[in-house]
C-alpha cells in the first residue's frame, strides 16, 4: 500500500483533484484512492485534509462543496485518529451564523 500511496503523492494526483482542477465528479470518484491511503496516517498526510477542506470554501461551486462534504463524511469513518482530529478542527471553524 505504501508504494501505491507514495506514487499518488509523488505524481500529485490528490493535488490535481483538490487544488488544481477541482471538479465534483473527480472528487466523488476519489473515494477509493483516499480510502486506501487513509489506512495509515503516514500515507495520508495532514496536507490532504487541508486540500480536501479547501474545496469546501464558499468561493467554490456548490457542486464541488457538496461532493467534498459527502466525500469527507464517508472518508471520516476510515481516517486515522490524527487526521480525524485535524478534520474536526476544520469543521469547528464553520461559521454557524
Amino acid at each position: 500500500m505504501k508504494g501505491f500511496s507514495n506514487w499518488i503523492i509523488e505524481n500529485k494526483v490528490i493535488d490535481f483533484i483538490f487544488k488544481e482542477k477541482p471538479h465534483s465528479e473527480l472528487i466523488k470518484r476519489s473515494y477509493n484512492i483516499l480510502y486506501i491511503m487513509a489506512q495509515d496516517a503516514e500515507t495520508f498526510p495532514d496536507e490532504m485534509v487541508s486540500w480536501m477542506w479547501s474545496c469546501c470554501s464558499s468561493e467554490k461551486h456548490e457542486d464541488i462543496v457538496r461532493a467534498t462534504y459527502e466525500l469527507i463524511t464517508e472518508l471520516a469513518k476510515h481516517l486515522p485518529h490524527q487526521r480525524l482530529q485535524s478534520l474536526f478542527q476544520k469543521v469547528q471553524t464553520i461559521d454557524r451564523s
